[in-house]
């Protein structure tokens, strides 16, 4: 019968002392720093801070509500129609560069990537 106490290791994160067996087992040295309580947290907390969904919504919507929305191939139209403006201020519907794995910063690459294709604009 072992009568010795399961060891404790010091948890990184909350510098708790839970015992051994509430550490991720790793190859390079037993265990791990942080407890699997604390892990567990940091997952829910990174799960909640992911990027919310896009919405109509925007900080400058009153500045967008007279227009009318456009599609990406009339934005691509009226780029290549705008020689010499600097600013264009359009309320583009994205729905088909959304998918259910597109991030935000994805899907601004994708329309990037379609106006530097359409040699409207060069992003540098």
């Amino acid at each position: 019968m072992d009568t010795h106490p399961e060891s404790r290791q010091k948890c990184s994160s909350c510098k708790g002392l839970p015992l051994i067996s509430h550490f991720k087992v790793n190859a390079q040295n037993g265990h791990g720093k942080t407890c699997l309580i604390c892990l567990h947290k940091k997952a829910q907390k990174r799960d909640q801070n992911e990027e919310p969904e896009l919405t109509p919504s925007s900080p400058n919507e009153e500045d967008m509500s007279g227009l009318a929305e456009i599609t990406i191939d009339t934005l691509m139209d009226q780029l290549g129609q705008a020689s010499g403006v600097h600013t264009l201020t359009a309320l583009v519907n994205i729905s088909t560069l959304k998918t259910l794995t597109k991030t935000s910063k994805e899907i601004a690459n994708e329309l990037t990537k379609q106006i530097w294709e359409n040699g409207l604009y060069q992003f540098m």
